[in-house]
């Protein structure tokens, strides 16, 4: 495998095992993760849609 896919696949496994420890006994999504995914608050599949994301970034 090319060592750049490699490196990207290996980030994306460390990301998700961070993001389980951080949201650990949670409800799901956790707060840390809605904050990460906060620049996708427009996407209508975003948890709680846009509404959610504004009462987030106004705290």
């Amino acid at each position: 495998m090319d060592d750049d896919l490699v490196r990207f696949l290996q980030e994306r496994l460390d990301e998700e095992a961070d993001l389980a420890r951080r949201c650990d006994g949670d409800t799901w999504p956790c707060a840390d993760l809605l904050d990460l995914a906060s620049p996708y608050a427009d996407h209508p599949d975003f948890p709680g849609g846009p509404a959610v994301a504004s009462q987030r970034a106004e705290r």
